[in-house]
């Protein structure tokens, strides 16, 4: 179904996005939060998992006028919502 009737003169910035679970530390004091959840871009997943790239805002870039299409790819773990201290109680 076409949307519209303007000439296909724009241009589509496609965005594979990934949600994932890992801790985060906040600061040096060791404030964290061990369920903490991130978007990441599908082609740093690994990276980030891994702490060999650090964990930073997700900024999604696009000029007046571009389409923007964003795929978002759910890898939550599926006790997602009860918190980390509460999955050893869960699994017993």
């Amino acid at each position: 179904m076409e949307l519209c009737n303007y000439p296909c003169s724009h241009r589509v910035c496609v965005f594979d996005i990934e949600a994932i679970q890992i801790p985060i530390v906040y600061n040096r004091y060791g404030d964290h939060d061990p369920d903490g959840l991130l978007f990441v871009p599908l082609e740093e997943v690994e990276a980030v998992q891994s702490g060999k790239h650090p964990y930073k805002p997700l900024i999604l870039r696009a000029n007046a006028g571009d389409w923007v299409e964003v795929t978002l790819h759910n890898m939550l773990d599926e006790l997602f919502g009860t918190g980390s201290q509460n999955r050893e109680s869960i699994q017993q």
